[in-house]
C-alpha cells in the first residue's frame, strides 16, 4: 500500500511547539500517520475502483450483482450456421488445409441463440439501463422522473425513440446501423420499460427510409445510376 506523504505532513504540522523539533516525537507521529494514510488510501481507491464510469472486471461484476444484472445473459447471442451468400447470419464451408470463417449445418433441434458474456463497455451500458429501469415510471415522458423516453437512448443510442400507438402497443425506432444482438440482450433481460399489458414493435431504419407521399420524412424509389437517390427499407424486428 502506498504511503501518502502529504497526509503524514498534515499531522506532523500539528505537533505543539515544544515537540516540533523533537526527532522521536516527530517519528512517532509519522509512524502512526503513515498507517492511517494506508487506510485512507485504501478507502480512496475503493471509491474509485467501484465508480461505474471507471470500474472494470470483477469490480464491475460486483456493481452488476448489486443492481441485479449479470454479465452473462442467457439465450441472447445468435448462433452462426452454414448458409449461402447474402445471409449476414450465415457462414460458409470449412477448409481441410487452412483456417477459414466457417460454421456447422444447423441441427433440427439446435437452439438459435446461445449465452452472451458482455464486454466491460457493454456491461457498463446495461448496468446503467438496469439502474434506470429500477426507478423509471412507465410513462412516455415524465417531468422530474425518469421515463421511457429517457431510458431508451441509454441502451440504443441518441437516435432511438419510442412512439405510443394508442392501441396497447408502442413502437421502438432504432438507428439504421443498429446491432440486433443489443436488442436481444435488452429483451431477454427485461430492460425495456413499458406499462403493464403494453407490447412493443421494433423498427430499425434511417429517418429518410423509403415511404409514401403522406410521410414528410420518407424518400421515394432509388436510381440505378445514383446511390444518393431514394431511401432504404426499414427493417421490422419481432
Amino acid at each position: 500500500m502506498i504511503v501518502d506523504q502529504d497526509f503524514i505532513d498534515q499531522y506532523t504540522k500539528l505537533l505543539i511547539m515544544q515537540y516540533y523539533d523533537k526527532p522521536k516525537a516527530k517519528a512517532e507521529i509519522e509512524g502512526v500517520a503513515g498507517e492511517f494514510s494506508k487506510v485512507y488510501g485504501f478507502f480512496s481507491a475503493f471509491m474509485n475502483e467501484f465508480d461505474l464510469d471507471d470500474a472494470t472486471g470483477d469490480r464491475l461484476d460486483i456493481i452488476g450483482n448489486i443492481v441485479g444484472f449479470n454479465r452473462i445473459v442467457p439465450n441472447s447471442l445468435a448462433k452462426y450456421f452454414f448458409g449461402f451468400d447474402g445471409d449476414s447470419t450465415a457462414k460458409g464451408f470449412d477448409d481441410l488445409f487452412s483456417i477459414v470463417d466457417s460454421a456447422p449445418l444447423k441441427d433440427l433441434f439446435a437452439l438459435d441463440y446461445t449465452d452472451t458474456q458482455l464486454s466491460d463497455n457493454d456491461y457498463r451500458t446495461f448496468i446503467r439501463a438496469k439502474i434506470a429501469k429500477n426507478i423509471v415510471k412507465a410513462y412516455m415522458v415524465s417531468d422530474g422522473q425518469d421515463s421511457i423516453q429517457d431510458i431508451t437512448p441509454l441502451i440504443f443510442g441518441d437516435m432511438a425513440y419510442v412512439l405510443d400507438s394508442y392501441n396497447m402497443s408502442m413502437t421502438l425506432y432504432l438507428p439504421f446501423n443498429f446491432d440486433s444482438d443489443i436488442l436481444k440482450v435488452a429483451q431477454e433481460s427485461g430492460l425495456i420499460p413499458h406499462a403493464q399489458g403494453v407490447g412493443y414493435k421494433y423498427v430499425s431504419g434511417k429517418f429518410d427510409s423509403f415511404g409514401f407521399e403522406s410521410d414528410p420524412n420518407a424518400l421515394g424509389f432509388g436510381d440505378l445510376s445514383d446511390d444518393l437517390v431514394g431511401g432504404s427499407f426499414a427493417e421490422i424486428y419481432s
